[in-house]
């Protein structure tokens, strides 16, 4: 340890001393890592649901039409399958995502990845549990799994704003809610292209947005 004139202790040594310059680059990096990463996420999300919903829902409405009356079998069965991969691939992204970061980021990341699992599975679940017990017709069960699927996803969406501070992330659960309320009053089977084309197109529009905006922000830097 260095000592001074007087013989006093040196505190700190100019090796010792912060460089500006260093902690403002280092501040910078994790604020671009913390906000590539929240970007990663949004744009994974959209793009994954916005295909799920868009190819679910419109195999809903072709087989609808195809037998004049309520979805064949086989188009529920892909219904199912493009949804429950949207579950897994966002509660692993999710997970895998919150890697890259450390404290609270990472955890957002790791419980909103799990957020779709658990919401969606178990939402899903007390629709399928609901409409066996109380024995509904088949277009009541057809709404109700549109309404239910709507409210849930439009729920995650906002909750996904507040957790990654992306603002436009609410305004997509928004129109989410209002679409599990129109989901109740637009018939069948157009209701299933109304979610197709204004749910499914909405998240790939923001994807797009969301891919915009990450180019421009690199760019700025």
């Amino acid at each position: 340890m260095n000592r001074n004139p007087d013989g006093g202790s040196a505190l700190e040594t100019p090796e010792e001393t912060i460089d500006p310059a260093a902690a403002l680059r280092l501040y910078r990096t994790g604020t671009a890592r913390a906000y590539a990463a929240s970007t990663d996420v949004s744009r994974l999300f959209w793009a994954t649901w916005g295909l799920a919903w868009l190819l679910g829902y419109l195999c809903l409405w072709a087989g609808a039409r195809l037998t004049g009356s309520m979805p064949p079998v086989w188009a529920f069965i892909v219904f199912y399958a493009v949804m429950a991969a949207g579950i897994v691939i966002s509660a692993v992204f999710g997970i895998r995502s919150s890697q890259r970061l450390k404290g609270p980021s990472a955890l957002a990341g790791t419980l909103y990845g799990w957020s779709w699992f658990l919401g969606f599975g178990g939402g899903m679940t007390m629709v399928a549990l609901f409409t066996n017990r109380y024995d509904l017709p088949g277009p009541a069960i057809s709404v109700m799994y549109n309404a239910v699927a709507a409210l849930i996803a439009g729920a995650l969406y906002m909750a996904g704003a507040a957790a990654f501070k992306v603002p436009s992330m609410f305004l997509v659960g928004v129109v989410f809610i209002v679409l599990s309320i129109l989901s109740a009053v637009v018939p069948l089977p157009a209701g299933f292209l109304v979610m197709a084309f204004l749910g499914g197109g909405l998240m790939l529009l923001g994807f797009i947005v969301a891919t915009w905006r990450g180019r421009r922000h690199q760019a700025d830097r």
